[in-house]
């Protein structure tokens, strides 16, 4: 039972957004969201709102 809980938090730590992360690591500023994001997937928005509008519409995903 440990282990399959164990498991499960890793499985959710790997489906964490990097934006959330950035959050938790206390990146708080847009320049610094946004190079974490660009690092995590390639792709570049260009501001606070692009952001929130591009984990939005992954999330319905």
């Amino acid at each position: 039972m440990e282990a399959s809980r164990s498991v499960s938090n890793h499985a959710q730590e790997d489906r964490s957004w990097p934006i959330d992360r950035a959050w938790a690591q206390g990146l708080k500023s847009a320049e610094a969201v946004r190079a974490l994001l660009l690092d995590a997937t390639g792709e570049n928005c260009s501001n606070i709102q692009g952001l929130l509008q591009w984990k939005l519409a992954m999330s319905r995903i």
